[in-house]
């Protein structure tokens, strides 16, 4: 099988991980196989092949990360707008202050935002799979 082949069946296989993934890096790296597949094309070395995928595939990294299209998120997810304002019913009360709460048809462990006061309650905020929890408004 020519090399070339290989190339491209390699960054097939690449492109089709990427869409299980979304996160352009396989992209990238499929790219750079298909550099490797064209310049195998051209008639290029194995050294020259290897050497045009490592180049396409560095500067794709570097553009992906310079502008931004990383789909690594380092903030805490927050409430998703349905969420906020709903209220919550207390299952239990533990002694470091937090609570366990019925919501939305499961139990969920809670947090009380400062001067939220003995009850009712209604969601604040969700992070994770934490509940932060604020007065509820008449």
């Amino acid at each position: 099988m020519d090399n070339y082949i290989v190339w491209f069946i390699a960054a097939a296989l690449m492109v089709a991980a990427e869409l299980f993934a979304g996160t352009l890096y396989l992209l990238v790296i499929a790219l750079g196989a298909v550099a490797g597949g064209a310049v195998s094309l051209a008639g290029g070395a194995v050294w020259m092949q290897f050497a045009g995928a490592a180049l396409v595939a560095v500067a794709g990294f570097g553009w992906v990360r310079l502008n931004g299209r990383s789909t690594t998120n380092t903030r805490p997810s927050t409430s998703l707008s349905f969420d906020a304002g709903q209220p919550v019913e207390v299952v239990e009360r533990r002694a470091d202050g937090s609570l366990r709460v019925a919501y939305r048809g499961s139990q969920w462990e809670a947090d009380l935002e400062p001067g939220a006061g003995d009850g009712p309650y209604a969601v604040k905020e969700v992070r994770g799979t934490r509940l932060f929890l604020a007065a509820r408004k008449p």
